[in-house]
């Protein structure tokens, strides 16, 4: 009786031995998973978008920055004829996908500013020529309101004067003449002439150091002008002789320093140039070889200068950063393209 017991327990063992998983491992802890986890695991890898793609937030609350301010924002009109409206802000270090605009377009260039915690946007809506406005606060913008006493041929304009929102615009109708207006939070003052002063494009505003400038490509001679604003008048016109362009600047600021940039008169290259205070810096081609045939945008908000331009012989957005005293290795934004300049704020 014991050799038969001791036969049928080498029996049983040796039926075991057939179910263990080669190498000792148990069944889950490192050996194969079983199909059920397999599946589940190569779909978490592959399909989930937080996985691989880093997507917008389906909530435009989220966009706000830690200080709850709007996020930096860039907005455009389509490709070619198109005149819809198109936008994106800035969070987590990237460009987010475009979103279009339902409720306004244009033909022209939109302008955009931040100031309050808001960025600002000015267009001219295409078969009128009245300035349009809108306020953007990270969850969403408001309706867009037209301002009945201010036309304009080309593009407006909007800097930042103290807690002041400032527009800047060109006549219609041939009207050369640089107009102005402020907001003060609720209303925009009546339209001011900026006296002494004429445009064959759009004016451009920037601020710094609490301080806010106009530059201009003026009709009379073709020379590229600034002037700043003290109180509610601006600065006699001063000419900056070594810099000339077709298409007019674009002023911005990394919070200190006034930057300007343009293209070349007789060429597609960008320069740029510096203004401490007192003076401004020789002009500089822009590094890495960018060429614009129109005007590049420029924002101002401190710690964080943007400038974005449509590429020569291409429709396509391009941008750079510019930090600890260079600029950044331009961007192509294959997602999107203009016809005209942008705008970032």
């Amino acid at each position: 009786m014991l050799t038969a017991s001791l036969a049928l327990l080498v029996a049983l063992v040796s039926v075991l031995l057939q179910f263990r998983p080669a190498g000792g491992a148990s069944p889950h802890s490192g050996g194969s998973m079983p199909p059920t986890m397999l599946a589940t695991a190569s779909a978490s890898a592959a399909g989930s978008p937080s996985a691989t793609v880093a997507r917008p937030t389906a909530s435009p609350s989220a966009e706000r920055g830690a200080s709850g301010a709007a996020p930096a924002t860039m907005v455009w009109k389509g490709v070619d004829d198109e005149t819809s409206l198109w936008w994106s802000t800035y969070t987590g270090g990237r460009w987010s996908e475009q979103r279009a605009f339902s409720d306004r377009s244009t033909r022209t260039s939109p302008a955009l500013a931040a100031s309050g915690g808001k960025v600002y946007m000015a267009w001219r809506e295409p078969g009128d020529s009245h300035i349009f406005w809108s306020a953007y606060d990270g969850d969403g913008w408001t309706s867009p309101r037209r301002l009945d006493d201010r036309r304009t041929e080309t593009s407006p304009a909007l800097g930042v004067s103290g807690s002041r929102l400032v527009m800047a615009w060109r006549g219609v109708d041939g009207d050369t003449g640089i107009y102005w207006s402020t907001f003060d939070g609720s209303r925009w003052s009546d339209q001011r002439s900026a006296g002494g002063r004429a445009t064959a494009g759009s004016p451009a505003l920037g601020s710094a150091a609490g301080k806010l400038y106009m530059a201009w490509l003026e009709a009379a001679d073709g020379g590229t002008y600034w002037s700043a604003l003290s109180g509610s008048s601006w600065s006699s016109p001063e000419q900056l002789p070594d810099r000339w362009t077709t298409t007019g600047p674009a002023l911005g600021s990394d919070g200190s320093r006034l930057v300007m940039v343009w293209k070349g008169a007789v060429e597609d290259n960008v320069f740029w140039s510096v203004f401490d205070g007192s003076a401004w810096s020789a002009q500089e081609v822009f590094p890495h070889g960018a060429a614009t045939g129109l005007v590049p945008a420029l924002n101002s908000r401190k710690g964080s200068l943007f400038m974005v331009w449509r590429e020569a012989g291409d429709s396509h957005l391009v941008w750079s950063r510019y930090g600890s005293g260079q600029w950044s290795s331009p961007r192509t934004l294959d997602d999107r393209r203009t016809g005209t300049s942008p705008a970032v704020a």
